[in-house]
């Protein structure tokens, strides 16, 4: 029995800004592919950070800063 594979996206031509986009913020490839099909080819970075969901910082308080309090 043969097993097949999902085939990925081509990340050249008009997927690669989406994806290049995508590995600069860290975004999944799913959220990259969402981004993709939702914009199209020809969307801003603008565009792109508005629609994009952005995974949360993470905030740390330095030993220093607790200190003081």
């Amino acid at each position: 029995m043969m097993k097949f594979e999902a085939e990925q996206p081509r990340l050249d031509g008009p997927r690669a800004a989406v994806y290049e986009f995508a590995r600069k913020y860290r975004l999944s490839d799913k959220e990259a592919e969402r981004l993709f099909l939702k914009l199209g080819a020809s969307a801003t970075q603008e565009a792109m950070l508005a629609e994009a969901r952005l995974p949360a910082p993470e905030f740390r308080i330095s030993a220093a800063k607790s200190r003081q309090s």
